[in-house]
């Protein structure tokens, strides 16, 4: 059986390296099957589609939308993708970021940090603070700060190279910020009714603007079965182009 979910309108702790544990081998969302530069405009697009999904030095990407569409997971993997750059930071907001989820999602257990950081002006100096000395960061967004906190951080990440990841709480990042923003449009479960059931694939559609996507928005699918690595769904028909506002 499958479920449908349309979209929906949208005190600091010490980071602890957590060390010795095993970590699932997990596949990257680059799949090297959907990243070649093929010929035509639909293999242009399903390179665009993939490249947009991967961490470079000093991007800055947002993941805005509500709970419950597997946003996280997607932040997770992107940074475990680029965990071989040097420690994955995931700033918890709401201390719901759990490490087994990470690992799961790809981020070796050698790599990752997690920061606990709720307070606004504490969040802005944790996030400031491990952006020049990490691999990446992953930082969920409480309410409350500052537009010009978050610019200077993004900022930052750009001048320091290391990638960035936001994740707003509620709500969205000030306009400008990110260069790739990445919203959930919906989002499919197989495999469950009513609350039981075994997940045998969850697929996510979502939408992808900004300076990565060259101004346009594009529809990028993911899926995975709640367990193991997110992979790109190729062939996806593109929606209809339209210039990204922001």
């Amino acid at each position: 059986m499958t479920m449908r979910v349309d979209r929906v309108s949208t005190g600091v702790v010490t980071p602890i390296v957590l060390k010795n544990r095993a970590t699932p081998q997990s596949a990257p969302i680059s799949d090297p099957a959907f990243t070649s530069q093929g010929q035509g405009n639909h293999d242009r697009d399903e390179s665009t589609r993939s490249e947009a999904l991967v961490l470079m030095p000093g991007r800055v990407v947002g993941l805005v939308g509500p709970p419950g569409f597997g946003l996280t997971r997607l932040g997770l993997s992107m940074v475990g993708e680029y965990a071989a750059a040097g420690p994955v930071v995931c700033v918890d907001v709401r201390g719901w970021l759990s490490p087994t989820a990470a690992w799961e999602a790809g981020v070796p257990a050698d790599r990752l940090v997690v920061v606990r950081a709720k307070d606004p002006v504490q969040w802005a100096k944790v996030v400031s603070a491990v952006l020049e000395g990490v691999g990446s960061v992953y930082a969920e967004v409480p309410g409350g700060v500052h537009d010009a906190h978050i610019r200077r951080l993004a900022a930052l990440s750009r001048r320091s190279k290391t990638p960035l990841i936001l994740r707003p709480v509620r709500g969205r990042l000030p306009t400008g910020i990110a260069q790739l923003t990445v919203t959930p449009e919906t989002l499919q479960w197989e495999g469950v009714a009513q609350g039981h059931g075994r997940l045998t694939r969850r697929r996510l559609a979502l939408s992808a603007s900004g300076k990565v996507m060259r101004g346009m928005t594009t529809m990028i699918e993911v899926e995975d079965d709640g367990a193991n690595a997110l992979h790109l769904v190729p062939g996806l028909a593109p929606a209809p182009a339209r210039h990204a506002n922001g």
